[in-house]
């Protein structure tokens, strides 16, 4: 049976060795990341990069957050390309970000 791809919003150094090891497991891993160098870095490794994180939450189940900031998770959750209404019925997402507030 083939893994459902996971969805990895963030890939900074948390959200990049989460994707690293879910790689290594054999899912297919979407990524995004603002930052286009680290989205580059995702690819490299193996991982497909997505235009928003809407766009990972259109194709993935599971969307795995790890972000710098609580500014940062609110747009991702709500802005523009954000995850909030886009993604599939049942969509998980796992917040996983170290936040100060």
């Amino acid at each position: 049976m083939t893994p459902r791809p996971v969805g990895v919003v963030g890939l900074g150094v948390m959200g990049s060795a989460m994707s690293s090891h879910l790689l290594a497991a054999g899912f297919p891993v979407l990524g995004f990341d603002i930052d286009p160098g680290r989205r580059a870095e995702h690819e490299a490794r193996g991982g497909t990069v997505c235009d928003s994180a809407a766009d990972v939450a259109r194709s993935a189940d599971v969307v795995v957050t790890s972000l710098p900031s609580a500014a940062a998770l609110v747009d991702v959750l709500d802005g523009e390309g954000g995850l909030h209404g886009r993604g599939r019925p049942g969509l998980v997402v796992v917040e996983t970000s170290t936040l100060s507030e």
